[in-house]
């Protein structure tokens, strides 16, 4: 695990590298990265991050009875209700904050769909 994050922390630290180096080169201006070197970057993120999901649990995470509520009565651009439930569920990455335009919402994650495929297996098998 530990090479892992180390391997990842350096592609994130050279992806960071090359933007302060363009950034130098341009004086500070704020100038886009020509396609070339932008794709070289992004690829050091992508392999970053692709590592680093590596060590993320896929197992969804177990819900008790209120948080399966609240995740059951969460409407289309809604805000999950109350305010730290919300952000206790984000945290444990079954919610999403997402900002449109002028509105602000919560979505269920891929993790968060699988967690209530889960409890609604565990509830059909149980009861």
């Amino acid at each position: 695990m530990r090479i892992i994050t180390l391997t990842a922390d350096e592609y994130l630290d050279k992806a960071k590298d090359k933007r302060k180096q363009w950034s130098d080169l341009c004086d500070g201006a704020d100038m886009p990265m020509p396609d070339s070197l932008a794709a070289v970057v992004s690829d050091m993120e992508n392999k970053a991050n692709r590592l680093k999901a590596l060590l993320e649990p896929d197992d969804p995470p177990l819900l008790d009875g209120r948080d399966i509520a609240i995740l059951k009565e969460l409407q289309p651009h809604d805000v999950a209700e109350p305010a730290e439930e919300s952000q206790r569920l984000r945290e444990l990455g079954v919610l999403e904050r997402r900002c449109h335009i002028d509105q602000v919402f919560d979505t269920l994650t891929d993790k968060g769909e699988k967690a209530l495929e889960f409890a609604s297996h565990v509830e059909r098998t149980v009861y």
